[in-house]
């Protein structure tokens, strides 16, 4: 029997102390909207997560002009009130606290310059995704069909198990909402929806440039890892829009965990719809992801496109076991940072990132091509794979 549950992150903000959060990007580089995206009031996403006995982690976006502010702070905890030791992580769009704290502690008090705060310390729950393989997302008002789709994709052609979303202030349903249709599929020994209401943050550039203000998703991603997912078997970190597939029919949290480093990193290749081939959209509902089964050939295939990239390759994701990563290693959207082995593409996996199976909410991606029969190719690793899910369960 499914287990599913909700969860809602305690943010701390900075509003009561009159001071904020300054960008790091130059005003002249700062596009119309950038400072109402800009998240300049969130100093913590959640409470003080006690990880095991005597430690507790404070995760929050950069520190930026705080740093030096936050660096002198005093830290006491528990029925004593006894000074608590504790070190900064700056880290890509994301700063950690980490606290040596006594086993019974039930909250901290931190003294800055700008003011003094409580925070509550909670245990984290590694027993809910313990030996489990877990599909980790964070998603905003995607369809609840692509949701269940792309769950049920995962669960019978890789063999995940459990799921964790983020959902990031969606609109048009709620978190039990999405919690219930998760619940519904067949397979699932655990569901979970986090709450996480912060700003998702200005994006930067196609060409890598100016990501230095979004972080609400490497924050998403960091909670999890140590707030649920630190014995978990292995993780997958993909988009709604995104579906692995491998060249020998493996499964990628198989190959994670026989893995000689705990990851397995690949490249992605885009699925566009194609005005000859895939349908309209009608009163039956939205698009399916088993709609499209045509990838966009990259320039320079078959030679070295996982190893290069390219206008027409996605960026990299990653299948990796939890306990083997490294402490000072950061979970990110496209690598886990500061592990070599990270960076070391796999040439048996890929996924295929669908162009339509999207709300629009960073460009229009709806638009459609005509057929090209030196660029368009028929997927068949990927039409074998929708042949093996379930998708009425």
């Amino acid at each position: 029997m499914q287990r599913s549950f909700t969860y809602r992150a305690n943010g701390v903000t900075l509003d009561r102390f009159g001071v904020v959060r300054e960008p790091t990007r130059d005003p002249a580089a700062r596009e119309p909207g950038f400072d109402d995206a800009f998240d300049a009031s969130t100093l913590f996403f959640d409470n003080a997560i006690r990880t095991a006995a005597g430690r507790a982690v404070l995760l929050g976006p950069p520190l930026n002009n705080l740093e030096a502010a936050i660096s002198e702070m005093q830290v006491t905890a528990g029925l004593g009130r006894t000074s608590s030791p504790f070190s900064l992580k700056s880290m890509n769009r994301h700063a950690q606290i980490w606290v040596d704290l006594e086993r019974t502690a039930a909250d901290l008090t931190i003294d800055t310059r700008f003011g003094a705060l409580n925070v509550p310390v909670i245990d984290a729950r590694p027993d809910l995704y313990a030996g489990r393989r877990v599909l980790l997302t964070v998603s905003k008002d995607n369809d609840l069909t692509w949701i269940e789709d792309w769950v049920r994709y995962h669960r019978d052609v890789h063999g995940a198990d459990a799921v964790l979303i983020y959902d990031n202030n969606s609109s048009i349903y709620t978190i039990d909402a999405l919690k219930d249709a998760l619940s519904r599929l067949g397979g699932i020994a655990i569901a979970g929806v986090v709450d996480w209401p912060f700003k998702y943050g200005p994006q930067g550039k196609a060409d890598g440039t100016r990501w230095d203000s979004d972080f609400c998703q490497s924050g998403a991603l960091e909670h999890a890892r140590w707030m649920f997912l630190s014995d978990a078997a292995s993780v997958l970190n993909a988009d709604i829009d995104e579906c692995v597939v491998a060249g020998n029919g493996k499964s990628v949290f198989e190959a994670a965990e026989q893995s000689w480093w705990g990851i397995t990193a690949y490249r992605g290749l885009w699925m566009p719809g194609i005005e000859e081939l895939a349908p309209e959209t009608g009163d039956a509902g939205p698009l399916r992801h088993r709609a499209f089964d045509h990838y966009l050939t990259p320039e320079a295939w078959p030679f070295a496109w996982r190893w290069r990239g390219g206008p027409d390759i996605c960026p990299p994701k990653w299948c990796a076991v939890p306990s083997r990563t490294p402490f000072t290693a950061q979970w990110q959207v496209h690598r886990i940072k500061g592990w070599p082995a990270a960076y070391l593409p796999s040439r048996i996996f890929s996924y295929r990132h669908f162009r339509e199976i999207n709300t629009g909410w960073k460009y229009r991606r709806s638009q459609r091509a005509a057929f090209n029969a030196r660029r368009h190719v028929r997927d068949v690793a990927l039409s074998g794979n929708y042949a093996k899910v379930r998708w009425q369960v």
